[in-house]
């Protein structure tokens, strides 16, 4: 089976390790487009999907390195046409994370992300990249205008600065 090209970037991205400031990127980029709120009986609870293991995997990760919270990971099937497994996380500190990242708005997502959490070149670059690793399928009209407007932040340097992530195999 062919590997898209978009996939292999994605997996090379995953691969690579980040400074916590990036890291945070990452996840508010990721949380941000693909995240979901509910309330159970322990408070606030996170739900991140994907279909890529790897980047779960990274993901799980991210937030265990950075923030400690309680993590369930499942995986379910899509009884749709290719029936891929669904990669869930659903994270328990959901306030204290979406507060540190600067994503809370009363009980829902601000539409901007932080801009203290982009004032560094490496981290603007890192949120472009978690932008990037949600999935296509899952990405709002309102995911969309965020990814637009900091790629127009970047203008003609997007592609640049996407695909010029320090490569871990050269270390």
């Amino acid at each position: 089976m062919k590997v898209s090209f978009a996939r292999q970037v994605k997996e090379e991205v995953v691969f690579n390790d980040f400074d916590i400031c990036c890291q945070k990127a990452i996840l508010s980029a990721i949380i941000k487009v693909n995240g979901t709120l509910s309330l159970s009986n322990q408070g606030l609870l996170l739900t991140i999907r994907t279909e890529n293991a790897k980047i779960a995997s990274k993901v799980h990760k991210m937030l265990k390195e950075v923030y400690h919270p309680h993590i369930e990971f499942l995986v379910s099937r899509k009884m749709k046409l290719q029936k891929n497994n669904v990669y869930i996380l659903k994270v328990s500190k959901a306030r204290e994370i979406l507060d540190d990242l600067g994503l809370m708005n009363g009980l829902g997502f601000h539409t901007l992300p932080d801009k203290k959490l982009l004032e560094k070149e490496c981290c603007k670059r890192a949120f472009l990249a978690g932008i990037f690793l949600s999935p296509v399928d899952s990405v709002t009209l309102d995911a969309i205008r965020i990814g637009f407007s900091v790629i127009f932040l970047f203008q003609s340097r997007f592609k640049v600065y996407l695909f010029h992530l320090p490569n871990t195999a050269e270390r």
